[in-house]
């Protein structure tokens, strides 16, 4: 086992919202996020350019074992807009998944442990960010951080490049026992809003982040038979891409729909669409009683908006994918 890089903070009462004595935040909670190289080399690069540039990270608190997405964004005014402001740090903001409004976890003087996981294996592993938070009252984390040499003057932030048995042992436990993928929908409401404002988000979603986005959006079962096969987090749906990424389909989850692998092929040499009402119209060639059962059925729709199907891409789909088995020949 090699060395890894973590991210070591010790939180203030500020960026938790100045909880009162109620144990209520008076406004946003959020992890200051240090501008060390080292720290910064842990998530993926944003713009000095883009006005608060973001990404969406995939996290898994190693104190609940559910996987989420968080909001890292770069308030940049100072370089963005010089006229209208001079800030310039990195947030990664708090989430019901990783906070609570009925349990705080996160206190003034807590410290966070956070670090990158790089999957070697196959493509159905991914990348992911642990997270683990620990009670200043942990006399021997405390002791630890002690023996670390801050990032700067009086901050309470360090990079420790090594290995931390005892998160290490908790996070092999959780990823043993994880379960499915929790998002936010304050996130899929923030996303919608700057789409009505104009910003372009689809930088914001890779292939991974549109995986769990579209699964999640809807239960983690396919959209045409509303039935899934799983074990813990192992499912056998995926995501399809509605138009084709390599036809200028983008990673947007409005783009996907969950499938159940059979219906995923089908559905990609266009024996099947789906029209712009969301009914499913299988291709009068084909002969199939799995198909036929569903035919002219309305499939299955996600509670939030955010995560339908583009009409748009649906009209793709009708004109330029349904009825492709035609004209490729070999199957």
């Amino acid at each position: 086992m090699g060395e890894y890089g973590y991210f070591i903070k010790q939180l203030g009462r500020q960026e938790l919202g100045s909880v009162d004595s109620s144990d209520k935040p008076q406004r946003g909670r959020y992890v200051l996020v240090s501008k060390d190289e080292n720290v910064l080399s842990l998530f993926p690069p944003l713009s000095e350019n883009v006005v608060n540039d973001s990404s969406l990270l995939p996290i898994l608190p190693l104190y609940t074992g559910i996987k989420t997405y968080a909001n890292f964004v770069y308030h940049n005014d100072k370089h963005s807009r010089p006229d209208v402001g001079s800030r310039d740090e990195y947030r990664l903001y708090l989430n019901k998944y990783l906070d609570s409004k009925t349990k705080i976890f996160y206190k003034s003087g807590d410290f966070i442990v956070l670090r990158k996981v790089i999957s070697n294996e196959d493509d159905n592993d991914e990348n992911f960010y642990a997270l683990d938070y620990i009670e200043q009252t942990n006399e021997n984390f405390a002791n630890f951080v002690k023996t670390l040499q801050p990032l700067r003057t009086n901050s309470r932030q360090f990079f420790y490049k090594g290995i931390i048995e005892e998160f290490e042992v908790k996070l092999k436990n959780v990823i043993e026992n994880a379960t499915t993928t929790m998002i936010d929908n304050t996130i899929t409401e923030e996303i919608h809003k700057e789409q009505q404002d104009g910003k372009n988000v689809e930088g914001l979603f890779n292939s991974q982040s549109f995986r769990d986005f579209v699964l999640t959006g809807y239960g983690f079962k396919c959209a045409i038979t509303n039935q899934n096969i799983n074990f813990k987090n192992l499912y056998n749906i995926e995501a399809a891409h509605i138009r084709p990424k390599s036809q200028g389909g983008t990673f947007m989850p409005s783009n996907g729909v969950p499938l159940c692998r059979d219906m995923h092929w089908a559905f990609d040499k266009g024996f099947f669409t789906i029209t712009v009402d969301y009914t499913i119209k299988v291709h009068p060639d084909v002969q199939s009683d799995l198909l036929a059962q569903y035919n002219e059925k309305k499939i299955n729709l996600p509670d939030n908006v955010f995560f339908m199907p583009s009409k748009k891409n649906l009209q793709y789909h009708n004109e330029k994918v349904y009825g492709l088995f035609k004209t490729t020949g070999r199957l």
